[in-house]
């Protein structure tokens, strides 16, 4: 779980990676300048392309130092769209849009959601499982669930303690700077996938209009126990390997 700090691999193709990353750049940053410019109006709409160019950066550093592949393949491409995606809403994190407009955005955010499931399947079939593409992943969900409880918090349907289902990732990754143990490696389980699609599922709720607040307040505090669970298993499962 530690950032892209590996050594580096050759690749016998690096100039085609290359070209592919820039392309998909491109595609990335007029996919975001798209969805953000059906909630923004002025200039606000290139304030997508900063949460882009940062998570487009921090890739680069991956395939640079942690991408064993000679090409980019459609999982990664995935993975970037859906970053494309949730960058582009973040217009709506200055303002409030009516209600079709938060349609809108849910459809935006389930296809985010819906992708998720498919990126890792196509690294399967194509050949191109690595752990930079789990680690994209994953960020890519960490910044989708904090975007998500801060609009949560921002539409006024729930109190700051929303940001418990935003938050524990970088919590996490804070921490493990200080105990390296908390950044060894874990098993791949599928309870923990289970966590995170409740996790976002019920963020995105927080963008139907027609759905009452009770509900929403019940969901998002089982997600939060729910979490609060996982994370703290992987605790316990890091601290036990750290000990023995």
């Amino acid at each position: 779980m530690t950032a892209f700090n590996a050594t580096a691999r050759p690749k016998k193709n690096h100039f085609g990676l290359v070209g592919e990353f820039a392309l998909a750049c491109l595609g990335g940053v007029l996919l975001a300048l798209s969805v953000a410019s059906l909630f923004e109006d002025h200039a606000g709409v290139a304030g997508a392309l900063l949460p882009f160019g940062l998570g487009m950066g921090l890739v680069a550093m991956g395939l640079r130092y942690r991408y064993p592949h000679d090409e980019l393949g459609l999982c990664n491409l995935i993975t970037i769209a859906r970053l494309a995606m949730i960058s582009g809403l973040t217009p709506l994190l200055w303002r409030v849009p009516g209600d079709d407009l938060l349609w809108i955005a849910f459809g935006i955010a389930a296809l985010s959601l819906l992708l998720d499931g498919v990126d890792g399947w196509a690294a399967r079939r194509a050949g191109l499982e690595s752990d930079f593409g789990a680690r994209f992943d994953m960020e890519v969900d960490a910044a989708f669930a904090l975007l998500l409880s801060i609009l949560a918090y921002n539409f006024g349907q729930v109190g700051l303690w929303v940001l418990a289902l935003g938050l524990p990732h970088y919590i996490f990754v804070i921490a493990a700077m200080r105990w390296r143990w908390l950044a060894g490696d874990m098993p791949d389980l599928f309870s923990r996938k289970a966590v995170c699609v409740l996790q976002i599922g019920v963020l995105m709720a927080f963008l139907v209009p027609i759905i009452p607040q009770l509900p929403l307040l019940i969901a998002s505090s089982i997600a939060a126990v729910a979490l609060a669970g996982s994370f703290a298993r992987d605790i316990i499962y890091l601290h036990a390997r750290r000990t023995s």
